[in-house]
């Protein structure tokens, strides 16, 4: 019998049935007693271990646990299956047990394991126990509750309700719950649900004014549908989600899963809305497949550890595992986080599927909210969501050359711009307002002199030129290279303005030249409808536009060709962009009520370089007076010596700064204290056990705090008491006794002091080392001066509790007032407790709040000063303390919240407690600044003012070193165009002379070694050396002669060709260095002179003859016929052979008769 490797905890066995008997055969305990150890016990006793043949799987052959292995086991990917891989031991296990925190990493394998998932096939059961709508009517279809959250300010907030509008699922079977807590986005949420609340079954908002935070927003949205039988899914999006599939809700629907989100990545980033594991400490952590997943090299549905943004959730899954889950509290986690772990602790899944593009979340890092229309400002962060608002639909139509006109000779027309991206820039230059004057002197712009002057704005005035640059580069530089074919541009400017025209100021434009390669001009009106009159014609082609399409662009060249004017307004006002730069944009960009030609126009000249930023509004002009200019002409010294006196009076001045800060830091470091103040029989106390989450300090009717209580925190885990002067600790059961009114001690009045030390982990307000100070009735005693200098003036923040079943008292503002006397601006907040007596009187509850709400404000805003009426608000609560103690005591004891008799309206009154609580933290964290610290921070200001005047002036040098700059980088640009352009038609021109020479030496080559052939014989006949026909001696012989005849054929071929050959290199080497010389810079020209060019080279020929021979075989064997006349001749020489021979010639005829 084999068990798995770790004895304690025991994941499993596999045995015999009888072997499996004897084991748990020996079990004596109970049944809460651990088997783990039972086992164990067993498997340590030699001699049971024999005897039931117990063998430990070490190796992992058949288990593996996860616990404590976790970095040993992979997964291994085999052809169709996939396995669990142990890299300590190189084995395949085939039982995997995870248990507690190994259960996520059980998940992450059983998405794979055995073949859920694999290369070959991928997901092989997303397709199982899906839930098929097809077929099914709209009145058929599940009821779904959509929750949205806006929690923060959100880009393109227009396209999100379009989005939402667009899903394709029936909005009579849509209910909508929205949570909005941005006051920036109030009207864009009214205007949407004015116009298409009534298209859903039923609407409910939770606006900006309630101050509700975000967990529990997120709660009150799942518990509408928790509570709703008939609802059978809870899809909760963020407005960061830009949902752009109109079939994700269906789809997520049929994939029948409890938890399901879609996949949403940020553009062009790894960011998303899921994790796939999670560090020790339950944040993100990396898993192995999450980049492939996120980059779809992994599609299908994941059970994951964390999901964010957007999910849908089955209604019976909130009724049955979440049913009474807080699923947005947990811990100190945020909501979302929260929102996991809860749903992981119910051992309910999440799964995240890819199995279709359903959108993308928007990046809201650098959102601006600083504009009338903040969406225009997003190209960078968001580019796919600015191009579907603001790029015509039409516009990749017109850049396949399909939706392009030409209305006159070479001026093109084509869609570029939304009309939403026409209204808003005319909107955002109009909101703006601060036109120029229109005349010649402009300070704006370098050297302060305008040729054509206008009324105008410019772009970098309202920061918009970074913006601008990148819709060029993207939408207008393609369509230029479209239209005019081998013309580039990088759409660069230094300027960008928007001009007005009306009748009555500038109604049109005279004849010019545009000083640019082309021009782009875009209508942003409609012509008829919004003006009359305007318009642009071509003087040289007598041709007329009059009527231009809003948001199409008219694009034409400039300079020479097209020459032109712009028609003059009839009527109404003309806005328009005009952007200048050295290389010739020329924007224009023109709106009006009734007005004729609204354009927004871009020109470009290639042969200039400029700048990507544009010029700034403090850019000094040419008109300096001679002072400031000797200031800028003087020598570096000078400057170092002035720059180092202003730089040491300010550290003078930061020194004293220092040493006066020095006094404050004390408090800094201190403890946050802040009073609770109220007439008597308010509730004050109450409100303090409320926010103590129990019941610490005396309550009840009537007079019930006789001193002053001090609640603060302590690292011990016991409370206890402390009175004044004494250092005894007595129970914290005792306050009662020393506190209470009823049971006043003797040694104890009204201006006493006792401390409760409550422990830090009971309260976590009190972990930051905040102190809570409660305060007798201030209607029951004379001594407020004395009360305010012994306990206020060190309270960061004062908390009037009134009683709302009456007004404001004389004696509380009369305290209040005082103080303000002795503070700057003390942070005050007014709690109008005992808010649920009005559920019994609901008619009359509305016109009460009101009107507490009007004296409140009109006590801190006109009698006090505190704060100003925008503010009042975040100041003034209706609560009820004694509901919330109650409430959060049945919590502590694991009762529901909600439980016994509350009045209607808990809820909301609950989240009002709540909100001030949140906003008396916020407070808490500024009020040493507000409250004591004013002038020390007014001192502050002054010394950073005088850093701004000097890093002003030398924001001044630096622009006038900048425009010197670049003029010396276009001059020299200039020049380095013409030296590359110049060195390219020198490098052709070598190129060709070198093919001509090369050329011309292989044919006197050619023709010299042809001759050189046909007279070999020379070269042979002058070689002179013994010759035997044995090999040895033959091998020689050839190589010598090969030798002879190489060196000779060089020696005669160098003088045939080599000095043809080196006065062409020479004349050739002397052209390219005059060809080169007007290029280099003057002194290094003068210097040429002096160089003394390569001398003439040698030319050799190496003809290889022994290689060219190598195949050469000869056969000198001899072959011969003679006569005997020629033999004897041969070897007795002609005297003996005519004496050998006499009388043969007369016998040999006698042979042939």
């Amino acid at each position: 019998m084999s068990v798995c490797p770790s004895p304690l905890p025991l994941s499993g066995f596999i045995g015999y049935a009888p072997n499996l008997n004897k084991l748990v055969a020996e079990w004596e305990g109970q049944d809460s007693d651990s088997d783990q150890l039972f086992y164990t016990k067993i498997f340590l006793d030699p001699e049971k271990r024999e005897q039931i043949n117990i063998s430990l799987d070490h190796r992992c052959r058949i288990f593996q646990n996860l616990d404590g292995a976790l970095d040993e086991v992979v997964l291994k990917f085999e052809m169709g299956h996939v396995r669990a891989r142990n890299l300590a031991y190189d084995t395949l296990p085939v039982v995997i047990h995870g248990n507690g925190p190994t259960k996520l990493q059980l998940n992450y394998l059983g998405n794979y394991i055995p073949r859920f998932w694999t290369f070959e096939t991928g997901c092989t059961v997303c397709d199982e126990g899906l839930r098929s709508l097809k077929g099914i009517g709209d009145e058929a279809l599940p009821t779904v509750l959509v929750g949205v959250f806006i929690e923060q300010p959100t880009p393109f907030l227009s396209l999100f309700f379009l989005r939402l509008l667009r899903l394709r699922y029936p909005q009579k079977r849509m209910r909508l719950f929205i949570h909005n807590h941005e006051q920036h986005h109030k009207l864009e949420v009214e205007k949407f649900l004015a116009e298409h609340g009534t298209e859903y079954q039923s609407v409910k908002l939770v606006g900006p004014e309630v101050r509700m935070a975000n967990a529990d927003a997120r709660n009150m949205g799942a518990d509408l549908c928790r509570q709703d039988q008939t609802c059978t899914y809870y899809f909760s999006v963020d407005a960061d989600v830009a949902l752009t599939e109109p079939d994700s809700l269906r789809l997520l629907i049929e994939q029948n899963k409890n938890v399901i989100a879609p996949l949403m990545t940020r553009h062009g980033r790894l960011w998303s809305n899921f994790w796939g594991a999670l560090s020790a400490d339950g944040y993100y952590a990396r898993s192995e497949d999450y980049v492939d997943i996120v980059q779809g090299r992994r599609v299908g549905v994941w059970n994951v550890p964390y999901i964010s943004n957007i999910y849908l959730i089955k209604g019976s899954a909130l009724r049955a595992e979440l049913q009474h889950v807080d699923l947005f509290h947990y811990s100190k986690l945020d909501a979302d986080m929260s929102f996991c772990a809860n749903v992981r602790q119910q051992e309910v899944f999440m799964f995240l599927t890819n199995r279709h593009t359903f959108g993308h979340l928007l990046s809201l890092d650098n959102y601006q909210t600083t504009h009338l229309h903040n969406d225009l400002w997003e190209v960078f962060s968001n580019p796919e969501d600015w191009k579907e608002k603001y790029i015509h639909e039409n516009y990749t139509k017109a850049l396949e050359g399909k939706l392009v006109e030409m209305p006159c000779p070479d001026v093109y027309w084509f869609p570029i711009f939304t009309e939403a991206a026409c209204d808003e820039l005319v909107e955002e230059m109009e909101h703006y307002g601060q036109w120029s004057l229109g005349d010649n002197k402009d300070n704006r712009i370098q050297g302060g002199y305008e040729n054509v002057p206008t009324i105008d704005i410019h772009m970098n005035q309202i920061t918009f030129e970074r913006e601008w640059h990148k819709f060029l580069v993207e939408y207008i530089a393609p369509m230029t290279e479209k239209l005019y074919p081998g013309y580039y541009t990088r759409a660069q400017f230094d300027l960008a303005f928007v001009v007005r025209y009306k009748p009555d100021e500038q109604p049109s434009l005279m004849p010019h030249h545009d000083a640019s390669t082309f021009t782009v001009n875009i209508a942003l009106n409609r012509v008829g409808q919004d003006y009359e009159g305007g318009g642009c014609r071509f003087l040289r082609y007598n041709c007329s536009i009059r009527a231009p399409r809003k948001g199409w662009a008219l694009m034409h060249p400039g300079r020479l060709t097209h020459y032109h004017e712009g028609l003059p307004t009839t009527k109404g006002l003309l806005d328009g962009i005009l952007e200048h730069r050295a290389d010739g944009f020329q924007l224009v960009l023109e709106e009006a009520a009734v007005s004729p030609f609204c354009f927004c126009g871009t020109s470009l000249v290639d042969s200039e370089m400029s700048l990507l930023f544009s010029r700034c509004n403090s850019i000094v002009t040419v008109k300096k007076d001679k002072r400031h200019m000797a200031e800028v002409n003087a020598s570096p010294l000078k400057h170092f010596v002035t720059a180092k006196k202003k730089i040491n009076g300010i550290f003078e001045q930061l020194g004293a700064y220092i040493q006066e800060s020095a006094s404050f830091l004390e408090v800094f470091i201190s403890t946050w204290s802040y009073l609770i103040g109220e007439g008597t029989s308010n509730g004050k106390s109450t409100v303090i056990n409320a926010m103590l989450w129990d019941k610490v300090l005396p309550s009840g009717i009537g007079h019930t705090t006789n001193c002053f209580l001090r609640v603060e925190g302590t690292d011990g885990h016991e409370a206890f008491l402390l009175t004044e002067g004494s250092e005894e600790k007595k129970s914290v059961k005792t306050v009662n006794q020393l506190a209470h009114a009823l049971h006043q001690d003797e040694q104890l009045h009204a201006g006493s002091l006792v401390s409760v030390m409550w422990p830090n982990s009971k309260c976590p307000l009190l972990k930051d080392d905040l102190v809570l100070m409660d305060s007798p009735g201030i209607d029951v005693t004379t001594e407020l001066d004395s009360w305010i200098d012994k306990f206020c003036l060190d309270a960061d923040v004062f908390v009037l509790v009134a009683n709302s079943e009456s007004t404001l008292m004389q004696t509380e503002k009369q305290f209040f007032h005082k103080v303000s006397e002795r503070l700057s601006r003390p942070n005050i907040f007014i709690l109008n407790n005992r808010w649920d007596a009005s559920a019994s009187e609901p008619e009359y509850m509305e016109e009460v709040r009101r009107q507490h709400m009007e004296r409140c404000t009109a006590f801190l805003v006109d009698e006090l000063g505190v704060v100003d009426r925008a503010q009042a608000g975040d100041r003034i609560f209706f609560v009820s303390a004694k509901e919330v103690l109650s409430a959060r005591v049945q919590k502590a004891q694991g009762m529901p919240e909600g439980g016994g008799a509350l009045a209607e309206g808990f809820q909301v009154r609950m989240f009002e407690f709540q909100n001030f609580e949140r906003r008396f933290e916020e407070c808490i964290s500024q009020s040493a600044v507000k409250t004591k610290f004013e002038q020390h921070t007014v001192r502050a200001k002054q010394i950073a003012e005088a850093v701004r005047l000097i890093m002003d002036s030398l924001h001044i040098a630096a622009q006038e070193q900048r425009v010197y700059c670049l003029e010396m980088r276009e001059e020299r640009q200039d020049r380095l165009r013409f030296i590359d352009k110049q060195l390219e038609l020198l490098a052709q021109d070598y190129k060709l002379r070198i093919k001509q020479i090369t050329e011309e030496v292989e044919r006197q080559v050619s023709t010299a070694m042809a001759e050189e052939i046909r007279r070999l014989s020379v070269l042979v006949d002058e070689y002179q050396m013994d010759f035997h026909p044995s090999p040895v001696v033959l091998k020689v012989y050839k190589n010598e002669l090969h030798r002879h005849i190489e060196e000779g054929l060089g020696r005669n071929m160098s003088d045939r060709c080599s000095t043809a050959i080196t006065s062409s290199l020479q004349t050739m080497q002397q052209d390219m260095i005059d060809g080169l010389k007007p290029l280099l810079p003057v002194s290094v020209r003068n210097q040429m002179d002096m160089l003394v060019p390569r001398q003439c080279f040698s030319l050799s020929y190496d003809l290889n003859c022994d290689k060219l021979c190598a195949d050469f075989q000869e056969d000198i064997e001899f072959h011969f016929s003679l006569g005997w006349t020629m033999l004897v001749n041969r070897f007795l020489g002609p005297k003996n052979c005519r004496r050998a021979l006499m009388g043969y010639s007369d016998q040999a005829r006698s042979f042939f008769p």
